[in-house]
């Protein structure tokens, strides 16, 4: 079977399980599927089938960057072992150059954690880097992809969509 037709199966079984858009809840219709976690999560793409969930544009599409930044961060470390998961990562980081360069600026460390981090070189790997995480960038698309996440896991577990009232509070 073809990548076009297995992916429209896919999306047929998916919307026929999830009618519904999963975030937004009963009264919104999915149109699309929204992997989650998303694929670029794992090496190679090695992603088991199963967490496939049906979505509104705006939640699959919105939630890009925090995806994105959920994944590079999921991806540097331990460092990738073959050419192949080297390339996706350097891919990731490229991605988000392009897309949402403010984040990485805003991961680089200040100096007192750079000072920090050659303190304790010597008990780290070798090939160790250091990033910041302090941010709001990063730490606004982490909570969003966690409660993304959450509520997917619910959905996974339960059968049930999140209801309209239904509220991921943090």
């Amino acid at each position: 079977m073809g990548e076009a037709k297995r992916r429209g199966k896919l999306r047929e079984r998916v919307l026929e399980k999830t009618p519904f858009c999963i975030y937004f809840g009963v009264t919104t219709p999915a149109t699309q599927v929204d992997h989650m976690p998303p694929r670029t999560m794992f090496d190679l793409r090695d992603r088991s089938e199963g967490l496939e969930f049906g979505a509104c544009s705006e939640c699959n599409q919105g939630s890009r960057h925090f995806e994105l930044a959920a994944s590079m961060l999921s991806r540097i470390y331990p460092d990738p072992t073959t050419e192949q998961g080297k390339e996706e990562v350097a891919k990731l980081f490229k991605t988000v150059k392009n897309r949402w360069p403010e984040l990485l600026v805003e991961m680089q460390p200040d100096g007192r954690q750079l000072a920090r981090f050659e303190a304790a070189r010597s008990k780290l790997p070798g090939t160790a880097h250091v990033l910041s995480a302090k941010g709001p960038l990063l730490n606004n698309a982490l909570r969003h992809f966690s409660a993304k996440l959450g509520i997917a896991l619910h959905c996974d577990r339960t059968g049930k969509v999140l209801p309209e009232a239904g509220v991921i509070a943090g």
